[in-house]
């Protein structure tokens, strides 16, 4: 099975590295490769947070992040057409319990909300309204409205249950409850 279509094979993978929840990067080298020793970290932290680590491709290096790596040895395979989400929004912690297969939209989904309202409302600034909080999901690519409402708070559990509802990918701080 080819792993992510140009990658090391995944048995190849299971020879190189091993999946360790102590180790910051999640992965520990599984022998020894070049200058990196048996056991010790494998990758380095980028600036972005994320951990990374070179794969060797044709007699050429490339880079891919360690969490995906943690994923696909995880789960047997690699998800082409998803993407690795941290569960808990740290990109520093590639526990394999805290990393899933997400499409792009549900990776979106599970994002630190930087607007003004609480994820999934709007607001509407006209002062004639009695309900100035409208709710809305996506689903399949398409917006679907759930209503206005007179408090932020009630928007937020429509578009809540209504991820319920669609089974889509729950906030972070929704999961378990």
């Amino acid at each position: 099975m080819l792993f992510r279509s140009e990658w090391l094979k995944n048995d190849e993978l299971f020879d190189r590295f091993y999946v360790d929840s102590t180790s910051p990067s999640g992965l520990r080298y599984a022998k020894d490769c070049g200058k990196m020793k048996r056991g010790q970290v494998a990758g380095c932290q980028g600036i972005d947070k994320y951990w990374k680590t070179n794969l060797p491709l044709n007699g050429r290096k490339v880079t891919r992040r360690t969490s995906r790596i943690v994923a696909a040895m995880k789960s047997g395979s690699d998800h082409l057409d998803m993407e690795v989400d941290h569960i808990d929004r740290n990109p520093e912690n590639n526990h394999p319990f805290n990393l899933r297969w997400v499409s792009a939209s549900n990776n979106n989904r599970n994002r630190r909300n930087s607007g003004k309202c609480l994820r999934g409302v709007t607001f509407d600034k006209r002062p004639d309204r009695t309900k100035p909080y409208g709710a809305k999901v996506k689903v399949n690519g398409k917006s679907k409205f759930l209503g206005m409402f007179r408090t932020e708070e009630e928007a937020h559990q429509a578009y809540i249950s209504a991820l319920r509802t669609y089974q889509l990918a729950l906030p972070y701080e929704y999961l378990g409850r």
